[in-house]
């Protein structure tokens, strides 16, 4: 059967015809464009997981998305002879001394997390150039400003993230539909020994046994739809490993590096 031009010029053929060039230039990835929807994020393909609250049963929705924190905090290789490294204690290098210590400073409740951070004790600026400067010395321990102990009565967890140090980062808000605010909340990694050790293992049990396998494995786990309320207590702490805004999941990030660290206890859906 011979085809002439005018058959190839009929609607049906050209039709086939542009088709068949679409699915060519998709497959072919040949910067042929065919629609202008923007890139999907990270959220928006990761896939979502379910928690069930031991506490009450209610269920919450999570997603797992990329945790950049760690790029601002070093971390040591733990030397082991036998066995694996523990998954519990401190393994930072920086100011180890006053993340794992508990301040014996007076405690002051803040109704939430924006209270908080209308009172905190000093500016991020005069912070990041304290007299005299802050070492990141191991035995750095905490200066006056961070000589206190806060209860924050009405906290949201919006996402939790397991650190190479094994500190857990804990992105604190204020409540569903009141303006966004953050601060980075720390369940310490635990000191190989000394008084702190006890409070502080107590505290990291709780949190552990009340996520289990939920807050397993690495990334950010973003909570969406509810956060997970809690009453959440710790000593103040400033950050000088990274800069306001480095921590945290994009849409997330607090914008002070002041943080609860170490937190000393936490109670769930209040």
């Amino acid at each position: 059967m011979n085809t002439t031009k005018e058959q190839l010029s009929t609607p049906m053929l050209r039709n086939e015809r542009l088709a068949l060039a679409a699915v060519v230039c998709a497959l072919l990835v040949s910067g042929c464009k065919t629609t202008d929807k923007p890139p999907t994020t990270a959220v928006e393909t990761a896939p979502t997981n379910q928690f069930v609250s031991p506490k009450t049963g209610k269920t919450f929705a999570y997603v797992i998305v990329p945790d950049t924190d760690e790029e601002h905090e070093p971390f040591e290789i733990p030397r082991v002879v036998f066995g694996a490294p523990s998954k519990d204690n401190f393994l930072g290098t920086d100011r180890k001394a006053a993340k794992t210590s508990i301040s014996s400073g007076p405690q002051t409740t803040r109704a939430d997390v924006a209270a908080l951070l209308a009172h905190l004790p000093d500016t991020d600026a005069n912070m990041m150039n304290h007299t005299p400067p802050i070492s990141k010395s191991p035995a750095s321990g905490r200066v006056t400003e961070e000589e206190q102990n806060v209860l924050v009565e009405a906290g949201f967890i919006y996402a939790v993230a397991k650190e190479a140090d094994n500190d857990y980062h804990i992105i604190l808000g204020t409540a569903p539909g009141a303006p966004a605010q953050f601060i980075n909340v720390e369940v310490s990694g635990l000191p190989k020994s000394g008084a702190f050790r006890a409070p502080l293992k107590q505290v990291r049990d709780k949190f552990q046994n009340h996520f289990g396998a939920a807050i397993a494995g690495s990334g950010y786990h973003k909570w969406v739809g509810a956060p997970v309320p809690v009453r959440i207590s710790g000593s103040l702490f400033y950050d000088i490993d990274h800069p306001p805004g480095a921590v945290g999941p994009t849409g997330l990030k607090p914008t002070t590096a002041w943080e609860i660290h170490p937190v000393t206890d936490i109670e769930f859906e209040p």
